[in-house]
């Protein structure tokens, strides 16, 4: 029999085996297949635990070889691989077998229960006793070998639970009740990891460390007869179970063995095939270790990453893990370099059919992309080209795709324009509208390369918030020669840097200037003290990098362009042909960011009104217009002000005596005409701020937020 003590020799005897051990380092390499193991030992020393935090993964020191041979990387870190604590004693209680000497031999044959506790309680141990009087009755107690003092009471605890009573230690004396009443008295105690289970009858506390309440419930439940376990709670991971003191050693036993870090003993491997696809590789790997009818099922689960293209294993056996890593290097084999695989991308931040279009163009094919038409032709595919398309292939050709069902059909239907052999040697692109992705027809070396070209092109694309200001100025006075003369007088406080700096650069109009300071509202205040400033639009709007925003604010107003009458029917009515025209304030802006961070803004600026028309006798509006379409370059939170168009306002006042000045002939002598010139210069005031990521746009959203509570403020005080 393989006895307690055996057990301690065997134990030490591993442990001197091991000790050579632990000089070991704990990295190692196999040079065969270029894998780095790595060990965690448990201890106190944190040198080692620090130089595995600062290695992982660690430099190889394996030779190079050339690309067509290179091995997988993998990275093994083996877990203690122990999921269950030893058979200690966690008691520290003196072994069981012990000399004559040293115990005490117990013969009670049909003795009145009352002596047998008076004598075990009181002559032998001395301690402070009281019996209930209701108990009565005879028991049996007979030991073949001394029991050490230390298992005296615990083996009277059991002859009294044979007997339904229960020993209750309270406040330095032991009770000796039947158990129904020994539940209600029983004390409360709290216990923790290896903590000796106090004597007699009682309410325990077990708090546990790593394992979950429950799954430790339901191993009590099997293997501890009659433990009565009164709460499980979940959140606080502890059991409450009361019971007698054998019953409470035996719960305090399995929580000890069955209360382990699980994650310690847990091995992991990270292995990155070459060729294969992480996920294909899972399944065939699956095949080999997880059938149900294999032995191993469950003991090594396997997790794709497909974003790298790795493959974690993880086993409570280390050895599995070697073998997982043998299969992944003879599996992980590129049989037909040429062959091509269709691939699925699915795009991020911009529009498939547009990388579509610049794949196609860098591997000179056609562009190809799907279409949410011909939803017939999509209900004819079988249904797993069905699952992964979730469209229907529409190549543009001259000629439409009739409705065919038939696997011949769906080819020619799907086949690139090009078909000449050297067409056939390049990779294919297809765009999916309806689930923004691309289908790549390509072999595996040739995905690598366009899937690392997508990745720098599928970015999510920066933004510009443009603030405009589009002001009306009077020229009178000081501003008669143009808002462009009284910037450069020198009479306000603003700072303008001009084009020939490089700041800005103005195709069209009259003039560009960048403000230092951007505060608009200073100029806006300088021009107010000496004329009249009429602010028109103050659009914002938010654009994408290299798209164009438009604002529109105004009307369509219709203008007859053509007229027509029939010339063989008589009486017949005149046909005008009518066309819509914009007018308003119409903003168009396509901001450009450069490298070094500024911005590239070609704007397109109107505003028109609309007038009667007095030139001529067509039945049509006049139209005035003034346009601004410029280029500049500016810095990303910098004001540029586009000015010098200039307009004469012509108007006539007429006064006179009334009733006199309304006499015909005779009324022009008692009245006057007075022609009135009003001229009026439009400036544009632009800032763009650049947008490159969430904390950008939450900063410019709060600068928008307060400025309309500025706004709300100066509208509502009082």
């Amino acid at each position: 029999m393989f006895t307690h003590n055996n057990y301690v020799k065997v134990s030490k005897l591993v442990c001197l085996l091991l000790l050579p051990t632990a000089c070991t380092p704990l990295w190692e390499e196999d040079p065969q297949v270029g894998t780095t193991h790595v060990r965690l030992e448990s201890g106190p020393s944190t040198a080692n635990q620090q130089k595995v935090q600062n290695t992982l993964p660690g430099p190889s020191k394996v030779k190079p070889v050339l690309p067509e041979t290179l091995p997988h990387k993998s990275v093994i870190i083996k877990g203690s691989g122990k999921f269950v604590n030893g058979s200690d004693d966690i008691y520290n209680n003196t072994p069981g077998a012990t000399s004559v000497k040293e115990g005490t031999i117990f013969n009670f044959v049909d003795a009145d229960i009352r002596h047998v506790i008076k004598v075990v309680l009181s002559d032998m141990l001395g301690y402070n006793y009281f019996i209930d009087p209701s108990i009565e009755g005879k028991i049996t107690l007979t030991t073949s070998r001394p029991l050490a003092k230390s298992n005296i009471i615990p083996t009277l605890e059991a002859l009294l639970s044979a007997n339904n009573l229960a020993l209750i230690f309270d406040n330095g004396l032991y009770r000796v009740l039947e158990a129904n009443k020994a539940a209600r008295l029983g004390r409360l105690s709290q216990l923790n990891g290896g903590n000796a289970s106090p004597s007699g009858y009682g309410i325990r506390i077990f708090s546990l460390k790593f394992a979950a309440a429950n799954e430790i419930q339901k191993i009590i439940s099997s293997i501890v007869k009659d433990a009565n376990i009164l709460h499980t709670d979940n959140h606080r991971n502890i059991l409450i179970v009361s019971g007698n003191g054998p019953q409470l050693r035996a719960v305090q036993d399995a929580v000890n063995t069955f209360d382990v870090d699980w994650l310690k003993g847990l091995s992991y491997a990270v292995l990155t095939p070459n060729f294969v696809d992480a996920e294909t590789l899972i399944k065939e790997l699956n095949t080999l270790f997880n059938e149900e009818q294999n032995p191993i099922s469950g003991l090594v689960r396997l997790i794709a990453i497909p974003r790298i293209n790795t493959i974690l294993a993880i086993s409570s056996q280390p050895a599995y893990l070697s073998q997982i890593e043998h299969w992944v290097g003879l599996l992980d084999k590129e049989v037909e370099l040429t062959k091509r695989h269709l691939n699925t991308y699915f795009v991020q931040h911009g529009k498939a059919v547009d990388l579509a279009d610049v794949l196609n163009k860098l591997f000179s094919q056609g562009v190809y992309e799907f279409s949410n038409s011909n939803s017939d032709s999509y209900n004819n595919q079988s249904p797993s080209l069905q699952k992964r398309t979730k469209g229907e292939f529409n190549i543009h050709q001259n000629q439409s795709v009739k409705k065919e069902s038939d696997k011949a059909a769906l080819v020619r239907k799907y086949r690139p324009y090009a078909t000449s052999k050297k067409d056939k040697d390049r990779p294919s692109f297809i765009a999916d509208e309806r689930s923004n992705a691309l289908l790549i027809l390509a072999t595996s070396q040739e995905y690598k390369s366009i899937k690392q070209t997508l990745r720098q092109l599928d970015i999510a694309p920066d933004q510009v918030l443009i603030e405009a200001t589009i002001v009306e100025v009077s020229l009178t006075d000081q501003l008669r020669y143009g808002v462009q003369w009284f910037l450069n007088s020198g009479n306000s406080s603003f700072i303008l840097s001009e084009a020939a700096t490089g700041t800005a650069s103005a195709i069209f109009p009259g003039f560009a200037y960048t403000f230092a300071n951007n505060n608009i509202s200073a100029v806006l205040n300088a021009l107010g003290e000496v004329t009249t400033v009429k602010v028109i639009s103050s659009p914002k709007l938010m654009a994408l990098n290299n798209q164009t925003a438009r604002l529109q604010v105004g009307d369509e107003v219709p203008i007859a362009t053509q007229a027509s009458v029939s010339s063989t029917t008589s009486d017949s009515p005149l046909v005008n042909t009518i066309e819509y025209k914009d007018t308003g304030v119409i903003l168009e802006v396509t901001p450009r960011i450069s490298v070094d961070g500024n911005v590239i803004l070609e704007i397109s600026q109107e505003v028109s009104d609309v007038i009667k028309t007095t030139a001529s006798g067509i039945d049509s509006p006049t139209i005035q217009q003034r346009k601004v379409k410029s280029t500049v370059i500016i810095e990303s939170g910098k004001t540029v002000a586009l000015g010098g168009l200039i307009r004469d306002n012509r108007s006539e006042t007429e006064s006179g005596i009334p009733i006199l000045k309304d006499i015909p002939l005779l009324g022009n002598l008692f009245k006057s005409t007075e022609e009135t010139v009003r001229q009026t210069e439009l400036l544009i005031f632009i800032t763009p701020t650049i947008a490159r990521n969430t904390k950008d746009a939450l900063a410019i959203t709060k600068h928008l937020k307060r400025s309309l509570s500025t706004l709300k403020d100066n509208l509502f005080k009082k």
